[in-house]
């Protein structure tokens, strides 16, 4: 069993029973208060805590520049989630005293996110496959493993990339097969 810094499960209070007597209000308020615990750094390492204040602050200052880039290095490899992203420009846009729309925001997550899926195809284009195999095998990327998905390419072509843009982790990674194999650009958009 894993627990969070300094001992305490987080989580172990969602699960836990309510006490005998307990009104059904006080039941749901504890795992509010874990939430909160665990939202407002108590639980969370401080690198991320940071990292975290960093991003809010580029969409707080930067406006929609701050979405596209968060946005494309989401897409791109780096540990960006659009969770930390998305929402935040959302409720900065809907509450009145940005100059960001909601509109504006989905489109500037929306070519973000694009942007970052075509950078990462073209330097994977560009690169090849021998660069990605040597230095794969530090992120465990075997020859096994990008043949694997240069078939899966192949097969499914621009279907394939469709979907695999709908699973975590698999959409930062499907650019980089279909640039190795040199799909249509067009099709790969």
């Amino acid at each position: 069993m894993s627990t969070a810094v300094g001992g305490k499960d987080p989580a172990g209070e969602f699960f836990r029973a309510a006490p005998r007597g307990a009104t059904r209000e006080r039941a749901r308020e504890r795992p509010r208060r874990a939430i909160a615990r665990c939202v407002s750094g108590r639980y969370t390492a401080p690198m991320l805590h940071d990292l975290i204040h960093v991003w809010f602050g580029w969409v707080q200052d930067w406006g929609y520049l701050g979405v596209v880039v968060l946005m494309a290095m989401e897409s791109s490899i780096f540990p960006v989630p659009s969770e930390i992203v998305i929402p935040p420009a959302a409720i900065v846009a809907t509450a009145g005293d940005s100059e960001m729309t909601l509109a504006g925001v989905i489109l500037a997550g929306t070519f973000g996110s694009w942007l970052g899926a075509a950078i990462t195809y073209w330097v994977s284009r560009g690169v090849g496959r021998v660069l990605v195999l040597r230095c794969g095998r530090w992120v465990h990327i075997t020859e096994d493993k990008l043949e694997r998905a240069e078939r899966f390419v192949h097969r499914y072509e621009s279907g394939g990339i469709f979907f695999a843009r709908l699973l975590p982790v698999i959409r930062h990674l499907i650019s980089i097969p279909a640039g190795i194999i040199r799909m249509d650009f067009l099709r790969f958009s």
